[in-house]
This record gives structure tokens, sequence and C-alpha cells, in this order.
């Protein structure tokens, strides 16, 4: 995985993308944003610590009455510009485009507020003197909580880019080995860091530097206490930080209806997240940003806070049109690409926190426990040679299982003596100690909800092998005996865990502490059931709240009430099918995030030329992709009858003197099949035509007899393209990207692709069929079909023209046209390309084989 990485960063370098100057000058962005006022501010302002980064950051206090509308006056901090230029710039270049496109605005709002700039005195260390400090200005993400856990989730596959905003080669290997060995290349995100964090976490990670003997001794003085920690939550998986985060068992009783209220929140604003990234119209590169997941871990209280927010931008780039188009074809591609890569990010966490939903906030009751002793490795060293094989989660087996019935329990709770099970032969390998208690609702809530309580004791295990290692317990809740069982009896035979039927979940523990006899807790559960009335509820509050994926019903099993969403599986399984499953899921937000090139076509084929751009035309007379020039552009097709019946066509631009519209829509292109008034030089009248091509190009180039030629082509014709970059050249064979350009011109001009996306053989056309033709490749084919009747019309006229497009003079053509006698056939007349689909296939194909012919 290593040399793979290192080979893609070498790769790379291929392209001019990195060393993309977007703006004057580094930090120019601060010209841009509003310029703000000392005296509005307290002084002088302490300095904040923060883990990680080489910024300077500051309190930034609003004295009272002069903050933003609606805003705390200690809502913000600063951060010193010195080292945030590109960040200063990220958030100029948003406020720009938000006030110029509506579409930014909701953006904006999943993004840290950027009040503007300003110069303050600052106290950077204690006993010293002051220091004028230019701060950028951002909101305080801690502002509003009382106790803050934060979780910082780094988004991408890849992390960095060599030579992206000052980041170096080397440096860029280093994040790519990191990324390998983490969470990152499993399933497109990483934790890096999380505030506050709960007991239960605190101890799993300090089990990893405690231990006694050799080993725990390399740990603390090879790799240090702090890294291990670091890089153990790294590869923690994505359902299990989000399980920390959410673990609010030390507030006390009641800490599972918070956690309830805080899914949902999350979900929501996640859910609005997407949404917003969606809105924005053009691809961007946010290497090495992060989402922020903020909840109030504090006191009790009747409602939870939390926040959702973007941030870190140091190595971002905001691209509107104009900067996007300003990038070469390749650059262009590899924008898309990484693109793809943070959203497919950003809806993993969503698709996580779904589950989450789903199974924990959504269940009518709990019938069923199933305790699980689980050893980890805590194994940083390896880990962090061999990277992440599948899984970027810690390895765990279970020492030791047990079942609970919580039907028999219910009239007769108290503390309860489970005897463990380890292998098939059902033999007591220990025993668990567990107190269960059903507490009321309340009065408030409906008769039939149902809370369970778990309170975990002490463990009696015969094996002695979990010296190295810590020792959990994970708590699984089933809503169905059945599901449970099936579950039980997987993990005594150490197969894979099935997919339940019904909803389930789980909470882990945090490590136990050795005692007499074995281990002890001291950690309670706490698991919800809404009951029937509740549970419904919940389901059409989820169906409302992710409109997108539930407006198709083959999303939803429809077999009985309590079955979950397919794409949805419990939270406390890592399915094989995961990626596969999160992919489905996005595409119900985001249908350009499957595989392949189903962006948006605009985003790169849509590219307008320009004049005097240099391309390349291909000549069927030659059968070769030849030099041009591009020399008009937007050019429209008219075809129109004179009186003694004959059709002529004429190709001019929208706005010649020659050309009239009848209909009033000037502030409308031209559209195809609309009546226009025509000047015909050559019988000096005007006369009425319909326009039958639009958006065509101009080119003049060479053949290689020395004639001087020119063509009149749809732009997105398969025989025009810009000059193959060396990347693209440097390829073997057909390049994928040529073929898919060459069949989405086909698609434009009336052509429909099926079947299997070709990559690579040889093409010969098979059929001459005139409906239907084949073009056969050495591992697929894809089928053509002619899509002649755009221009049908009940009326005779259009009749006549479509009749026309087949049986043109190609005399008066070159009258009208002006084109040479030595010009190709293909120009000749329109026949070729609306009767011949043979032809036109085996032109097509022609395109598709760019790559080898160049």
């Amino acid at each position: 995985a290593s040399g793979a990485n290192l080979a893609a960063s070498l790769g790379a370098g291929s392209t001019n993308l990195s060393q993309l100057n977007l703006s004057p000058r580094a930090g120019a962005g601060t010209q841009r944003l509003p310029e703000l006022s000392p005296t509005m501010f307290q002084t002088p302002c302490r300095p904040l610590h923060v883990a990680g980064g080489t910024a300077s950051f500051f309190y930034v206090n609003y004295k009272e009455g002069f903050q933003p509308l609606g805003k705390s006056p200690n809502g913000y901090v600063g951060k010193d510009i010195r080292r945030a230029a590109d960040e200063v710039d990220f958030y100029a270049d948003l406020k720009t485009e938000t006030e110029i496109d509506s579409s930014w605005e909701e953006l904006s709002q999943v993004t840290l507020e950027c009040p503007g700039v300003v110069s303050l005195p600052c106290q950077l260390q204690p006993k010293q003197p002051e220091s004028v400090q230019r701060l950028l200005v951002m909101e305080n993400l801690e502002a509003g909580f009382k106790k803050i856990r934060l979780c910082d989730i780094k988004l991408g596959d890849e992390t960095a880019k060599a030579h992206w905003k000052g980041k170096s080669w080397l440096g860029a290997v280093g994040n790519d080995l990191v990324d390998a060995a983490t969470n990152s290349k499993s399933e497109g995100l990483r934790l890096e860091g999380m505030s506050s964090p709960p007991s239960s976490l605190e101890a799993r990670l300090s089990a990893v530097t405690s231990e006694a003997g050799f080993l725990g001794m390399v740990r603390r003085g090879l790799v240090g206490s702090k890294k291990a920690h670091r890089f153990t939550i790294q590869r923690l998986q994505a359902k299990d930080f989000l399980q920390y985060w959410l673990d609010l068992s030390e507030e006390g009783s009641g800490y599972e209806a918070r956690a309830h209220q805080a899914c949902w929140k999350t979900l929501s604003q996640l859910t609005a997240l997407i949404r917003a990234l969606v809105a924005v119209p053009w691809p961007q590169v946010w290497i090495g940003t992060s989402i922020g997941l903020a909840l109030d871990a504090g006191e009790m209280g009747p409602d939870v806070k939390v926040s959702v927010k973007l941030f870190d931008w140091g190595r971002s780039a905001l691209f509107h049109e104009k900067a996007f188009r300003a990038l070469e074809y390749p650059e262009q591609l590899d924008c898309v690409r990484r693109w793809q890569q943070y959203m497919m990010a950003c809806c993993r966490l969503h698709w996580e926190m779904s589950r989450f939903v789903v199974h924990r906030c959504c269940c009518p009751s709990w019938s069923a426990i199933v305790f699980e002793i689980n050893s980890e490795s805590t194994a940083v060293l390896r880990a962090a040679m061999t990277g992440s094989s599948g899984t970027a989660g810690p390895k765990s087996t279970a020492k030791a299982s047990s079942l609970l019935d919580l039907r028999s329990l219910r009239k007769h709770p108290g503390e309860v003596l489970l005897p463990l099970y380890a292998g098939p032969n059902l033999e007591p390998q220990g025993t668990l100690y567990v107190e269960v208690t059903f507490p009321s609702p309340g009065s408030a809530e409906s008769e039939d909800r149902q809370v369970v309580k778990l309170l975990l004791k002490r463990a009696k295990l015969r094996t002695s092998s979990i010296s190295s290692q810590a020792v959990l317990i994970r708590v699984l809740a089933f809503k169905d005996v059945e599901d449970a069982s099936a579950h039980f009896q997987a993990r005594l035979r150490n197969a894979d865990e099935p997919l339940p039927m019904a909803r389930a979940t789980a909470q882990t523990s945090s490590p136990g502490k050795a005692c007499s006899g074995g281990l002890s807790w001291d950690h309670t559960f706490e698991f919800i059931g809404l009951g029937k009335t509740g549970a419904d509820a919940s389901q059409q509050r989820l169906c409302s709240e992710l409109r997108e994926a539930f407006e198709v019903t083959s999303v939803q099993r429809q077999v009985h009430e309590d079955l979950w969403p397919e794409l949805l599986p419990p939270p406390c399984i890592s399915p094989k099918e995961a990626r596969e499953l999160s992919t489905e899921w996005a595409r119900k937000f985001v249908p350009w995030l499957g595989e392949g090139e189903e962006y948006p076509a605009h985003w790169v084929s849509d590219r307008p030329y320009q004049v005097g751009e240099e391309i390349q035309v291909y000549s069927r007379g030659e059968q070769a992709w030849l030099r041009a020039h591009v020399e008009a552009t937007n050019l429209v097709a008219v075809a129109y009858q004179i009186e003694s019946g004959q059709w002529h066509r004429k190709v001019l631009p929208p706005s010649h003197d020659h050309l009239q519209r009848k209909a009033q829509a000037h502030n409308q292109p031209l559209a195809l099949t609309e009546e226009v008034s025509v000047f015909s030089a050559a019988f000096n009248e005007w006369v009425s035509g319909r326009v039958v091509e639009t958006n065509l190009v101009s080119v003049k180039f060479t053949s290689k007899d020395g004639h001087r030629k020119s063509k009149q082509l749809p732009a997105r014709n398969g025989h025009l393209r810009r000059k193959p970059s060396n990347y693209e050249s440097k390829k073997d064979g057909i390049s994928a990207a040529n073929i898919t350009e060459a069949a989405r011109a086909a698609a434009h001009s009336g052509w429909l692709w099926r079947g299997a996306d070709p990559t690579h053989g040889s093409v010969q056309p098979e059929s001459s069929d005139d409906d239907e033709c084949k073009v056969v490749y050495s591992t697929s084919e894809v089928v053509l079909g002619c899509q002649s009747d755009y221009l049908k019309s009940e009326a005779s006229e259009a009749q006549d023209l479509m009749a026309f497009l087949g049986e043109s003079d190609a005399e008066d053509l070159q009258a009208e046209v002006g084109l040479s006698d030595d010009e190709d056939d293909d120009d000749q007349s329109t026949e070729t390309n609306m009767k011949k689909p043979v032809a036109a296939a085996a032109a097509t194909a022609a395109a598709a084989a760019g790559a080898a012919t160049a």
C-alpha cells in the first residue's frame, strides 16, 4: 500500500494543478475581507492553546453591543494571518462568490463564520509585553458549550498533495503513509482528535501505553504516548468513534435520551451539509479539510447542543467557473476526482450516522442482550508498518459471550449471574455479574415506552491470555430474540456476525480493571424502546429528514414494520459490502458519485472552445487527427427552401445581420428547430428557415498534402478534440477518457450509447442496419442507436426538411457554406450524419482511437 501511494504521489506530478496560483499573491484575500475596527474589541487578546498546527490562535472578544447581530461577544477567535494566508483567500473567495451567486449561500452556512480581519494587541506569553498581531477573525466552535466534545474528522482518501499550497513532496509522501495505515484509505475519513473524550475512550487509549513489561516500554519510548494515542484513534472506524462521541453515560441516569437528541440533530445538520455541498456549482480541491462534530457533554439539561461545521481551509482552493475553466483537461479530471472523494467522505459519515438513528433511535422495544468480552490488540507498531488491510479498526476477538433474554426479567429485575461461553462446545469459561433494571419512563412518556438499564460489575474468566490486551465488554441490544440467538451462535463458532432482520445496536464499555479473581467494571448502559407509537413517529420523521433516500420505495424492505432500510445495516455490524452500501446511499443524495465519469457533463466536456485555440480535427479522408485552429465558435446552421423547392443550408453566427428571429426571445440562445428568417445572398431575398444545428465550431487546418481546409462541426462532435496532454499521450492504447468523450459527443449529436463502458480494444463496425449498428470492442460492446426523430413534426415543412437532410445537392451546399472542392466527404452533406449510422459509428470509433493515433 505504501509503494502504491508513493507511485501515486510521483504520478500526480504530471499535472499542473499543484502549481496553480489562483490568487495574485498568498493572502491577497485580506484586501477583500472587511477590515474590522480595533475599537470594537477587548484587548489584549489572550492566547488560545490548540493541539497540533503551527498557527497561533487568540481569544477575540467583542465589546458589548459591537458583535454581529444575534452572536455572543465571546463567540470568536483570531488566527495569525502569517500562517493562514491561503485560508484568508478561501474565506474572501467564498464571500465574493456568495454575493454574486446564491448557490454558494448554503455552503457559507456550514462553514465557520468569518467577519473579517483586524490588527489587535495580543499577549503572546505570560509576563511578556504585548505585540500587535494581524488576525483572521473566525467563529469559535466552543462558544455556547458548557463542555464541548469536538471530533476533528479529516476528510478524503488522500489528505495531502505534493507541491500544492506549499506542501513539499516529502511531506506529501509522509501523509500518504499515514493515510494508508489509518481509516482514510478504508472509509475515506479518519478521526484526528476528540476533545473531552469519555472515560471509556481515555481508558482504552491509556491501555495502549500503560502496559507493563518490554512492549509497553518500547511503545512509550520509541513511539511516544501522545503519538501512540493519536495513531490509535486514527485507526478507529467511523462507527466506533461515533459510538464514543455519543457516550454520555458519565452524565448519569437519563443519558440515553440526550444521546437520541444528539443523533437526530447531528443527522439533520449532516443532511443540510450534504445538500449545501451538492449546491456548489463547480468541483473543488479541498485537501486536508475537516468536519467538526461538536456535542455538549456537560451538565444534564432539557436539551443537548450539537454543531456540525467544515473548517481548516489552509490547503483548499475555491473554484468558481472562471477558475475551473482555466484548468487544463487532465487538471479538471483530477479536480473532479478529488471532489468526488470529498463528497464520498461526507456521505460516508452521513451514512454511518443514519445507521445510528435507524437502529438506536427508532426501535419500539428491546428483547434480548448479548454480552461480548473482547480483547483488543494494542500493537501499534505492527499496525503502523503494515498499514490498513481492509479495515482500519483495531482487531478484536470475542474471548467469551453470553445471551440474556430480557422478557424473563421484566417481572423480576435485579442482579443476574450470567455464564460466559467460548467455542462451540458451550462449556462455561467464566461468569459475568450484571444488574438489570427497567426504570419508569415517566408520566409524560407513552405507555409502551421502555427503558433498559444495565450496570456492569465484574467478570471472572478462566483464560489468562489478556495481560497485553485491553479487555472491553461490548453490549448488543436486539429487537428480536431470534437475531440475538443467531449472533450469539455465530460468535461461539468464531464466524462472521450475521445481519439481524430487525433492529440492533451496541455500546462498549471502558477497559476492565484487574481485581482479585478477574476484572471489574462500573459502567452503566441504557437502551430506550420507544413503543409502537413512538417508533412509528420516529420512522416518519426519518423519512421526512432523508426525503432523497426514501422517495424511492426500493430503499425500504416492506416485509413488516420492524425491518430496517436495506441500505442501513445496524451500526454494531461491519458488513462486507459496507463500501457498496454507503456508495449506493450516497448516490441518493449525490447522483454523480457512481463509478466512472458520471459527474455533470458540463463540468468538463462543455468547456467552450476559444477563437484561435489550437485543437485537433479528425479527417476521415486521411484517417488521422490533424492540427487545427478555431476560427469561429457558437455558430448555427440554418436550412431554408427557395421558390424552386430546393433546400439550402447556411452557417452563421447567431448575431449575424443575415439572420433574424421571428419569436421575441432575444435573451435566449437559438434553439434547435426554431423558425428564423435568413437572407440569401445568391437570390437577394429574405426567406423562412429553421435552425438545424447549434453550437457549431469552425476550424481551419492543413491536410497532409498541404491544402488549407475548413470544417464546421458541433462543439461536442467526436471529430473535434483538444490537444492531448503529455499525461494522456503517454498512455498506451486507447484512452478511456477519449472513448468517453467520443461517446458523449455521439450522444449529444443524436446517438444514444447503451451497454458496458469500453475502455480498451480495437473498433470494427459489425452491422450496416439503418436503425441500429454495433461497435464491438475486444472486451465489451457498445450498441449505438440512431436518434433521428428530434426534428420530426406534424407539419409538412418539417417532413420536407428531414428529406432534405438526406438528399441535399452537394454543389448547392458548397455555394452557401463555402466549402472547397477537396473537402472531406463527411462535410459535403449532412446525409452521413443523419442517415448512415454505420459511417457515423466508424467516425465515432476513429475519434475514440485518438490517443493511439496521436
